[in-house]
């Protein structure tokens, strides 16, 4: 069996069981053929720089309630002015987040010496290590276990732009920078996303969502509540974190990487 990732750069192992979960998702039996590469930060950085991946931080969703409160209250004025006064109001809060995973439709054709083919989809494994460290730590589980899960979900954000990219003929990204079309590309790529993952994992991936932008959080609001588990209390962005009630692992199988010298990021599809 053809193993699904192709390692440029990264330093750290994926697993061929890593790889078998991340294609157990219904996205992938229509994308399979689309690359997915494993770089490390600098390489990703290069490929897909921070300013292309700019959002609103989630922090900030008064001031976006505010804005659109507003929009809805001047209905006698034209259209297009509110919007465009909501549009600059919204320019201000805007800050760089830099990559974990991109589907590209094109690119460099040479990354250190290997030859790329396009479409393809970039991976930046160190990055998702590090939310993947933050779970592991304050709840005690697997830092393999929810490496696993979360590596998932990233390989099935970018399967959905691929899909999209792919359904649309280009278009997706040929009006990616038009903000409605954002937040239906990542309403889509986080639902997918989320929709493939076990039980556990929706609890890591709706964690490691609180540090990403609005645009990637429309999502939860097509989630019922759901009493009594894990995602009905992590679903209050604003709520004190509590201890995910799964089973502890005594003997954690941790991938082996560098220390990252970036931060949290998120994922994108850039343009």
């Amino acid at each position: 069996m053809v193993g699904l990732f192709i390692n440029i750069d990264s330093g750290v192992r994926v697993s061929r069981a890593d790889e078998l979960v991340c294609t157990n998702s219904w996205v992938y039996s229509y994308v399979h053929d689309v690359p997915v590469y494993l770089v490390s930060p600098d390489t990703m950085d290069r490929v897909c720089p921070p300013d292309w991946s700019a959002g609103i931080p989630l922090g900030e969703s008064g001031v976006v309630k505010e804005l659109i409160d507003s929009f809805l209250q001047e209905l006698g004025e034209d259209i297009g002015e509110r919007l465009e006064r909501v549009y600059r109001g919204l320019e201000r809060y805007v800050a760089k987040f830099p990559c974990d995973g991109v589907f590209m439709d094109r690119g460099p054709s040479v990354i250190d010496d290997y030859r790329v083919s396009y479409p393809a989809i970039y991976v930046t494994p160190e990055r998702i290590l590090e939310s993947v460290e933050e779970i592991a730590r304050r709840h005690g589980i697997s830092v393999r276990r929810v490496f696993r899960q979360l590596l998932k979900s990233c390989v099935t954000h970018e399967y959905t732009h691929a899909l999209n990219w792919r359904n649309s003929k280009g278009l997706s990204i040929q009006h990616y920078s038009k903000e409605h079309v954002k937040v239906f590309e990542e309403l889509t790529a986080q639902l997918t996303a989320y929709a493939n993952l076990s039980t556990p994992g929706r609890a890591f991936f709706t964690m490691k969502s609180a540090n990403q932008p609005i645009e990637y959080n429309t999502w939860k609001a097509l989630i019922p509540p759901l009493r009594g588990t894990v995602q009905n209390r992590i679903l209050q962005p604003h709520a004190p974190m509590e201890p995910v009630p799964i089973r502890k692992e005594t003997t954690p199988d941790r991938p082996t990487a560098p220390a990252s010298p970036m931060g949290m990021a998120n994922h994108t599809l850039p343009l």
